[in-house]
């Protein structure tokens, strides 16, 4: 029973966020409508999956913290979280004056909007899954206490 209100909670809260996500979404399509600035909508579609995906590897997340001492997975940021990133922040790059200059940007571009959200929750999900659980070293100290 303690997970199913575990998993009811985490549901209900990841359901407001995503609410409240999609809701801000709107009201920067109107605004960026009435105003034609469309950067703070670029900026907020490049950024909330991201921080989608990392709400959803946060409970094993949390429960790791709890566990103990840390390592940094860098072959898997760097083979799955970086182009995942690079595919998400592509929208973005292209409000620079030097879009035509970043490699792989025409390819990237004709993408639609899903494949550029789900490459943005890849990485959210897969930056957090990179922090590894390691055992902690034990000092040497505590070795030579032991053999005495």
């Amino acid at each position: 029973m303690k997970a199913f209100i575990t998993y009811a909670g985490l549901t209900l809260f990841f359901g407001i966020i995503l609410y409240a996500g999609l809701h801000q979404l709107q009201q920067l399509r109107i605004e960026s409508q009435q105003t034609f600035n469309i950067a703070p909508l670029v900026i907020y579609t490049t950024l909330f999956p991201v921080l989608l995906g990392a709400l959803l590897r946060i409970p094993r997340f949390i429960k790791d913290v709890q566990a103990g001492f840390f390592g940094f997975n860098w072959a898997k940021f760097a083979a799955i979280a970086v182009p995942a990133l690079y595919v998400t922040f592509a929208p973005l790059l292209a409000l620079t004056e030097w879009a035509h200059q970043i490699p792989f940007f025409t390819q990237i571009t004709p993408f639609n909007g899903s494949a550029i959200t789900i490459a943005g929750m890849i990485a959210g999900y897969v930056l957090l899954d990179s922090f590894i659980l390691r055992k902690a070293p034990e000092h040497p100290d505590s070795m030579s206490k032991r053999t005495a």
